[in-house]
C-alpha cells in the first residue's frame, strides 16, 4: 500500500471520528473546512497524523486551504523526504 493510500485511509477515519461524517472518494476535492473541523480538532488531527506516520508537517499545512487530495499528496511528498 502506498503512502498516499495509507494517508487517505487515516484522513477519512479521522474526519469521521471528529465529525461523524464518513468521507468517500468524491470528497477528495473538498477542503478540510467543508467538514466542519474546529481549530482544536485540526490541531489534534495534525498531531495524530504526525505521531501515526512519524512525520513533521509544516505548521500551516491544515490552514493552507488544501483539498484532501492535495493535502494527502503534499504529506506523501514530505514523507518521502524523511
Amino acid at each position: 500500500m502506498s503512502y498516499e493510500e495509507k494517508f487517505q485511509i487515516f484522513v477519512f477515519e479521522q474526519i469521521e471520528e471528529f465529525t461523524g461524517y464518513k468521507p468517500n472518494e468524491a470528497d477528495l476535492d473538498k477542503t478540510f473546512d467543508c467538514f466542519g473541523l474546529t481549530s482544536v480538532q485540526g490541531v489534534l488531527f495534525v498531531g495524530e497524523f504526525e505521531d501515526e506516520f512519524d512525520i513533521d508537517l509544516p505548521n500551516n499545512m491544515l490552514v493552507s486551504n488544501y483539498t484532501l487530495r492535495a493535502w494527502i499528496k503534499k504529506a506523501s511528498e514530505l514523507s518521502a523526504n524523511t
